[in-house]
């Protein structure tokens, strides 16, 4: 839906996964809209590492325009900070991520 929205536009991804998820399906669903994707993990035991993922992705999409940084802060601020005014930037994965994304954003959550 996102890439049918946003025709003509730079698609980038920023993704992360828990280890328990079908992660080669998710990276084929990715490969099929992104124009470029960045992995990366947090500390979380369940939670994939970007290099595990990384080198997954390379056996499934071959050469493709894969960057695993790991550290979900510095990885947005690259590609927001990157990006032109119509690109568009995707933050998916695990809930594991997301939290630290959402700050990184800006965006502040209330917790107990």
């Amino acid at each position: 839906m996102i890439k049918e929205k946003h025709l003509n536009k730079k698609l980038s991804v920023i993704a992360g996964f828990s280890m328990n998820k079908n992660i080669e399906e998710n990276i084929k669903v990715i490969n099929t809209h992104a124009y470029e994707v960045y992995f990366v993990g947090c500390d979380n035991a369940r939670a994939s590492k970007a290099q595990d993922l990384y080198n997954k992705a390379r056996q499934i999409a071959g050469n493709w325009n894969i960057i695993s940084n790991g550290n979900i802060e510095s990885t947005i601020r690259h590609v927001v900070g990157k990006g032109g005014k119509e690109d568009v930037v995707v933050i998916c994965g695990s809930f594991y991520i997301m939290c630290e994304a959402r700050k990184v954003l800006g965006y502040s959550d209330t917790s107990d």
